[in-house]
């Protein structure tokens, strides 16, 4: 695939709108955060990608694969499976994704060409001699049914690879039994039935196992010398059966099925734990390290400890009161047009009537027409080591303010963050979209300065939230004394975000502020913060 440079907000405006298109009527949340998975409401695909055609293939890839497990798979089944967890896994990944293929072909093409990347550069599970038993089964399960029902182009070499080890090592009446009963899985109508299957082929399996180490036993102590006497055959006979030694390990497998996969190492056998390591080809300089322009951090909320101040919280509530007031009177002017006329409809203005001697036939009365804001805007703190004490608290004031004026607004909402967090590479959670601002002020009310100015990062981090709500307006309002060193990337960062339809408002304290953003005011001390974060305010709502 080709390496043609795509500019980051736009990879991610594209795979969360064509990802949640094929969630249908059900929703569900995409974020760019966390370890690729999903919990049954929320898909998670990892730190956002390179800036490439790959990237793009590989975010698509994995995102389908875990919209078709939202849809399809029953998650209150796979709660509590123990060692079987691994198998049905296996199973249920290409029972899903055969289902989801059928219904969206698209997906299907990211699919086969990411698996078809990997297999060239050699990152898909090998089988060896040395592979265990519970991960030869789940790989041989996976590749097999993977050949069967999708076809991928790399799939008839895997499947054929992991028939011959199987057969192999177990034989090929074993080998059959399991794989008919792994067909009926992946053709079952629900999660429970793959289970169900799991569960008779991990009891052929684990018999089989069982059967294997004793048959072994016994053709061992058969070849012993002696053999030929009846009498010292018999006595080595028994002697075998009683003293053989048998590796433990091979001995807790043949107890039972969970025994034999909790002590495996199945990462070997995990085809998404491979496309996770993938992802890391994707990131900035490593996966751990973000540091490239595209890099984006996670949000993290357990660092910040609530902290009660009365007098913060009157302030702020009489702040948030007087601002709403005010803000709401502004919006009023904005949204109600004059009332209009025309020549023809239902409701006449007997007023009017009189301009009819003049020719004017407009009247009838129009309806008002009110325009409805729908914005969602994610608030950006700075809570650096060079904010005094007193820029912080005004800081905090304005950010909780700022994001209770927007959430009082019907089709507004708000999150806010303050950067940089306690560990390095994270940022604080203060405010979620789904949280009223009241009940987060004692949050507010706990920042502190502290660290230095990532700038570029946040506010990548913040788009990366942005980006996965449906609201038709989306701004990043950024409060900050500096803007680092990073002005030529923060400039590029801004094109590349409005043409995602991010837009983003800067608030800047102090005298040295380079003036980057478009909608941009600096002061030069705390106490106008709060007239000055209004204003760019109402000038953000202002325009369209």
């Amino acid at each position: 695939m080709s390496q043609i440079t795509i500019a980051l907000p736009a990879i991610l405006k594209a795979v969360n709108g064509i990802l949640t298109s094929l969630s249908g009527e059900k929703e569900i949340k995409v974020v760019f955060a966390g370890t690729p998975c999903t919990d049954g409401k929320t898909v998670y695909l990892g730190e956002p990608l390179l800036q490439s055609q790959d990237a793009l293939d590989a975010y698509l890839s994995h995102g389908t694969h875990e919209i078709h497990h939202v849809l399809y798979s029953d998650f209150d089944e796979v709660a509590s499976l123990g060692g079987l967890h691994s198998l049905v896994n296996a199973l249920e990944d290409v029972r899903i994704d055969a289902i989801g293929y059928k219904k969206y072909p698209g997906g299907y093409l990211w699919r086969n060409e990411h698996f078809s990347k990997m297999a060239r550069a050699g990152q898909l599970p090998d089988i060896s001699e040395h592979t265990s038993p519970g991960a030869l089964l789940c790989l041989t399960c996976y590749w097999c049914m993977t050949a069967l029902m999708l076809e991928y182009d790399c799939s008839k070499h895997y499947s054929e690879e992991a028939k011959n080890a199987f057969v192999q090592r177990f034989g090929q009446e074993l080998f059959e039994r399991i794989m008919q009963k792994a067909e009926e899985s992946v053709r079952s109508p629900n999660t429970a039935a793959v289970i169900q299957c799991a569960r008779e082929i991990a009891q052929l399996f684990s018999q089989a196992i069982s059967q294997k180490v004793f048959s072994e036993e016994n053709k061992c102590s058969s070849d012993q010398p002696g053999a030929g006497s009846s009498s010292k055959g018999a006595s080595a006979s028994s002697e075998g059966k009683g003293k053989a030694k048998i590796p433990k390990k091979d001995k807790q497998k043949s107890d039972e099925f969970d025994a034999l996969f909790e002590s495996d190492d199945l990462k070997d056998a995990d085809i998404h734990r491979a496309i996770e390591e993938d992802y890391k080809n994707y990131r900035g300089a490593t996966g751990e390290n973000p540091t490239g322009k595209a890099a984006v951090w996670p949000t993290v909320r357990s660092e910040l400890s609530p902290r009660v101040d009365p007098e913060f919280k009157a302030e702020a509530e009489k702040l948030l009161r007087g601002g709403s007031q005010q803000f709401h009177r502004f919006l009023q002017g904005l949204s109600f047009q004059p009332t209009r006329y025309a020549r023809s409809g239902r409701d006449l203005e007997s007023k009017r009537l009189s301009r009819l001697y003049v020719g004017d036939t407009r009247v009838f009365r129009c309806e008002e027409s009110v325009l409805r804001p729908s914005v969602a805007m994610c608030v950006l703190l700075d809570r650096s080591g060079s904010m005094t004490r007193e820029d912080m608290r005004t800081g905090s004031l304005c950010a909780q303010a700022i994001a209770g004026m927007a959430d009082s607004v019907s089709g507004c909402r708000s999150s806010v963050y303050a950067f940089p967090g306690v560990e390095r590479q994270t940022l604080l959670e203060v405010k979620r979209f789904d949280e009223p601002v009241a009940s987060c002020l004692e949050r507010f009310c706990a920042l502190r300065p502290f660290g230095y100015t990532p700038v570029r990062q946040s506010i990548n981090s913040a788009a990366a939230q942005l980006v996965s709500r449906r609201e038709s307006r989306k701004i990043i309002f950024l409060i900050t004394d500096g803007l680092c060193s990073d002005a030529e990337l923060l400039t590029d960062i801004e094109q590349d975000l409005k043409r995602a339809g991010i837009e983003i408002v800067c608030l800047g304290i102090g005298d040295d502020i380079p003036k980057i953003f478009s909608i941009q005011s600096d002061i030069k001390y705390s106490h106008q913060m709060k007239e000055a974060a209004y204003r760019l305010l109402e000038e953000t709502f202002r325009r369209n």
